[in-house]
């Protein structure tokens, strides 16, 4: 099996582009589109299932598509505790599943040599 490049999340952020506020352009992206986009990357079907299941209905609330923006910035309207766990899903439980499969995919690799 061939080294993979990895480009480091920052850079790969620097290539997404900016809008004209300075805004990032993954902050525009679906919500729904936003968790499969994880999916692909992790190679699973959990977070696209989580959207189904606890986001979706964020969506209803902006004519059926929330953008990741919408969604943070929708979320000062909800309860603490509801709010907590909305921010968690799309801003915590993504990248702590990616850091763990990346020490997973480490590990594997320097038990190999």
């Amino acid at each position: 099996m061939g080294k993979t490049n990895r480009i480091p999340l920052e850079e790969r952020l620097q290539r997404a582009g900016w809008d004209d506020s300075g805004s990032s352009a993954i902050f525009f992206v679906p919500l729904d589109v936003y968790c499969c986009e994880w999916d692909k990357l992790l190679g699973g079907s959990h977070f696209t299932e989580m959207y189904g299941q606890e986001l979706q209905g964020y969506a209803s609330l902006f004519d059926g598509e929330c953008s990741l923006s919408e969604a943070v910035a929708f979320s000062d309207e909800l309860p603490p505790m509801e709010r907590l766990e909305l921010l968690t899903a799309i801003l915590v439980e993504l990248f702590a599943a990616w850091s763990v499969k990346n020490r997973e995919e480490k590990n594997r690799k320097e038990n190999k040599t």
